[in-house]
Order: C-alpha cells, then structure tokens, then sequence
C-alpha cells in the first residue's frame, strides 16, 4: 500500500465502520495512539469485535466495560500486526482467547490450532485478512468522500422565502 499520510480519528472509524463515538473512546483509552495510520483501522475493528466480550470462565465486572484488558490489548496489537505481516492475506484468521492470540495464515494452520488448542475452550475467530484485503478500497473511497456541509457553514445557508402573496 502506498505511503498515506496520517488519518483523523473520523476517517479512521468510518474505514473500520464503527461509530466515531467508539473510536473516540477507543482513543481515549489507549487503544489509538496518534498519528493514526491505516493499520489503526484494523486495530479498532479488533477493539470493536472484542470489547464487550466477556469469557464464561470470568464473567462480567464493573471493570468489564472499561479500559482494555491485557487479553484484549494482545488481540488489538496482533491485529495491528498483521495489517504489515507479509504473510496476512483474506484467509488469515485471528483467534483470541482468554489467555492467548494466535494468527493462523494457511488452512493448516487454522486446523492445527483448532484440533490441538480450541478443546473445550472458548475462543473468538476474526477475520483480519479479509479485513486487511479490503482496506484499500476503503481508504480510496475515504479520499473520494468530500467533507459535508455542516449547519453552520455559510454554503449551507438558504436564502429567506418569500411571504406567501407577496
């Protein structure tokens, strides 16, 4: 991917389809860092697929909804990591589990992990390589988008009607 210059928050979540809410609170947290480059968009995705997640074997706390766990954070940086892994590609899965990530490129490699290190656990299954795959188009679609007129802005101003009968 060419070099792009940094993204703002706005067209970091709109190229991860989340609300700007979210990657308002994602930033405030920790989970973006600025400048926020394309990976960051993959990295919110994960954020997103994992944040209200809470394991069986856990169950839910007050601090649940709050600042990123260790287990989350590993999940969001193994996502970001694979947006630059010249091995990702739209097969590559990320599985996330209570106490691990791990990233699987081939079939093989899915199978593997899946008959050797998923019995009896829970586990989450993203699809980041897709993710990665479809990045491009979204940031050529982000660099098409004109900014919209706001209320306020003087292009948006109508010119008064005329009274009825006048």
């Amino acid at each position: 991917m060419s070099a792009l210059p940094p993204l703002t928050t706005n067209a970091v979540s709109t190229a991860a389809r989340v609300s700007d809410t979210f990657a308002y609170k994602a930033k405030d947290l920790g989970v973006l860092a600025e400048p926020h480059f394309p990976s960051d968009v993959i990295a919110l995705r994960v954020y997103r697929a994992v944040a209200e997640l809470v394991w069986f074997e856990e169950g839910w706390t007050k601090e649940s909804g709050k600042a990123p766990s260790t287990w989350q954070m590993a999940a969001i940086q193994a996502g970001r990591n694979a947006f630059s892994d010249p091995n990702t590609h739209p097969g590559t899965v990320l599985w996330v589990l209570r106490d691990r990530v791990f990233l699987a490129h081939t079939p093989a490699e899915r199978a593997a992990f899946e008959l050797k290190d998923l019995e009896g656990q829970s586990a989450l299954r993203l699809p980041v390589g897709r993710w990665v795959a479809e990045l491009p188009e979204e940031l050529r679609l982000l660099r098409r988008r004109r900014p919209s007129r706001s209320r306020g802005s003087l292009a948006s101003v109508r010119p008064p009607r005329e009274p009825r009968g006048a």
